[in-house]
């Protein structure tokens, strides 16, 4: 779950996909960095999926052709912080500069929703 509420994984999901679905094909091709296994990720994906799953809320839908589908509705926005440490290991193990990570990191704000353009109006 860490990695795939990062700003990269959103970014390259933007980037890459219909923005509507997403299937295990694209999932299972997101690259890891090469010292995964060495770099404090497990303890920070242990983090992370609890606070996440600890403010998550059980919602349920019913189709129209009347199938009951239940869910957790997770708002990781509540947890930037930890997503942002997620970002930081990230970008180290892929060699990113800060440049190229405040980039990723900011793309909806800044290129997605026109936050500089908003700013350059006024």
């Amino acid at each position: 779950m860490c990695i795939l509420n990062s700003s990269l994984f959103y970014w390259l999901y933007s980037v890459l996909s219909d923005c509507e679905h997403i299937n295990d094909d694209f999932v299972r091709r997101f690259p890891l960095p090469s010292n995964f296994d060495q770099s404090g990720w497990w303890q920070q994906g242990d983090e992370l999926t609890r606070a996440i799953q600890s403010s998550s809320k059980k919602k349920s839908i019913t189709t129209k052709q009347g199938y009951l589908i239940e869910y957790d509705e997770i708002n990781a926005a509540k947890e930037r912080h930890l997503i942002e440490a997620v970002d930081g290991l990230l970008a180290k193990g892929f060699g990113l500069t800060d440049e190229e990570l405040d980039f990723i990191v900011n793309y909806d704000i800044k290129y997605r929703l026109g936050a500089d353009a908003d700013e350059d109006e006024e």
